[in-house]
């Protein structure tokens, strides 16, 4: 059913495409657009080489389309046929209607593929611009009586087509028929998101984060948050679209934007190279990517210092759904989600850029969390992998901060955080780890305690820091967990003194 889109299609030979970035115009109601998106991908996200062939090989229909668009106004023709499926998709799922939410997904690969293009050559006035493109065929008063039901609500089409990625994203349900519809709405968020990356220099005010942060998007900034967090709770599996024998197409995605937003949001440095496994692009879950456009909204920085970041609030002021509060979450736009569940997960991943970013981020800034954490009588299940971390991004002889300094800094300064409270600084004494195989394998150090543990990291990086990088960041924050320890330090074994 439909056509295959593979590594082995010619895609300039694609009728559809041609027509869709050619000179003709299309309008929003013909045909063609259910012929458009009926087409099967076979999807190998595995090899980074392949993927950006593929990406390469439709630069020229999408230079065509950048410049056809403008008078034939086919891709605001295509927003319309968007616009009007996102309003029927949740229909559409609890009818199961498989052909319709197939062809919604497929909207959206092509869709982020082209924001991705766009992003990256025009500005964001003129990105804006192209979603209100007209057909030349339209007349004035077709268009003034198309425009006027959403002037009241939105400020152009491009803010009513980033509400609509929110809407299927907090009120789409998510399941085995309609994850692909999440990822790539996610997706599609962080791609047009990305424009900064294309910059000289950072934007002083970016056009879409002041929809999302300001515009109607704002007011569901809670629901949005939540369905995120939601996601990386429970949406962990990589997803892979079925193959049929060997799988010799790659996906018809946007890897490289994803993998630019992760730099920004996680601190992945592509510039520095990588080892054999360089062409090996890292699954991603519904879970990875929803985590990273949380993390991009809340670390977002407003233009307007005096205006909030209401993610970042958000973020801060959710409450553990299993405990009973005082407090009205209807009336204060509070949302509650299950810590312990936020907590495993958290320990599951936090060996990851992302999750660590979120860890901290929460302990920073959520009390309620914090205290959540700090009186959790598995610390060890979190405080291991994060020192892990710090271990690992420091091997003997040198300090390797080149790939992975965003990560090490994080992981110590989440130590630094929890040895802020005294509860923890004592019961870390009292808490015996048996498996360090990991610190030093070459010399096994045997039983010991979780808080021996951490000062035998936290002196092992002083001292290849001290030899080999010089950090003054890393020192001084090495010295102050240490120092907030210091008065609870008891029962040291040998190893450690």
């Amino acid at each position: 059913m439909g056509a295959v889109i593979s590594s082995e299609t010619i895609l300039d030979e694609n009728i559809y495409l041609r027509r869709f970035t050619g000179l003709q115009p299309i309008t929003d109601n013909d045909p063609f657009w259910n012929q458009l998106l009926s087409f099967n991908l076979k999807i190998n996200t595995d090899d980074r080489r392949e993927v950006k062939q593929f990406n390469e090989s439709q630069l020229d229909l999408l230079q065509s389309l950048m410049y056809n668009t403008q008078t034939t106004g086919n891709f605001a023709a295509f927003i319309r046929v968007f616009l009007r499926r996102a309003a029927e998709v949740k229909a559409s799922e609890i009818c199961q209607n498989t052909i319709f939410l197939w062809q919604t997904a497929n909207a959206l690969i092509i869709l982020r593929y082209i924001c991705k293009f766009l992003t990256q050559r025009l500005s964001e006035a003129e990105f804006v611009k192209v979603f209100d493109k007209k057909l030349l065929t339209n007349s004035k008063e077709d268009e003034s009586d198309g425009e006027q039901d959403c002037e009241d609500v939105y400020e152009n089409t491009a803010e009513e087509f980033l509400d609509a990625l929110v809407d299927i994203i907090v009120e789409l349900p998510v399941s085995d028929t309609t994850e692909p519809i999440h990822i790539e709405a996610v997706k599609c968020v962080m791609a047009i998101l990305s424009s900064q990356l294309y910059h000289d220099s950072v934007l002083t005010s970016s056009i879409f984060f002041g929809y999302l942060m300001h515009g109607k998007c704002s007011s569901r900034s809670m629901e949005l948050t939540k369905a995120l967090l939601t996601n990386y709770l429970q949406r962990n599996t990589p997803y892979v679209t079925k193959r049929e024998k060997e799988p010799e197409s790659i996906v018809l995605g946007l890897a490289a934007s994803v993998w630019s937003v992760m730099q920004i949001a996680a601190g992945y440095d592509e510039a520095n190279g990588y080892d054999e496994d360089a062409n090996l692009i890292p699954p991603a879950s519904l879970g990875s990517l929803s985590v990273l456009l949380l993390l991009n909204l809340a670390c977002h920085q407003n233009a307007d210092n005096n205006k909030a970041n209401v993610y970042k609030e958000t973020l801060s002021a959710f409450q553990n759904a299993r405990e009973v509060s005082s407090v009205n979450s209807s009336t204060t736009r509070i949302f509650r989600l299950d810590y312990s569940a936020l907590y495993d997960r958290l320990c599951a991943t936090v060996d990851q850029q992302p999750p660590m970013l979120l860890l901290y981020l929460l302990l920073h800034t959520n009390c309620g969390f914090r205290n959540y954490v700090l009186s959790r009588i598995n610390l060890e299940n979190l405080v291991i992998p994060v020192l892990r971390v710090l271990h690992d991004g420091t091997p003997s002889g040198s300090l390797n901060l080149s790939s992975n300094s965003h990560h090490v800094y994080l992981s110590l300064i989440v130590i630094l955080i929890l040895s802020e409270d005294d509860f923890f600084c004592k019961i870390v004494h009292e808490t015996m780890i048996k498996n360090t195989s990991w610190y030093q394998a070459e010399r096994p150090i045997g039983e010991v305690s979780l808080g021996g543990l951490i000062i035998l990291v936290f002196v092992r990086t002083i001292q290849l820091n001290t030899l080999k990088t010089r950090d003054r960041y890393l020192h001084t924050n090495c010295l102050a967990a240490l120092a907030n320890m210091s008065s609870s330090f008891k029962q040291l074994s040998s190893t450690v003194c």
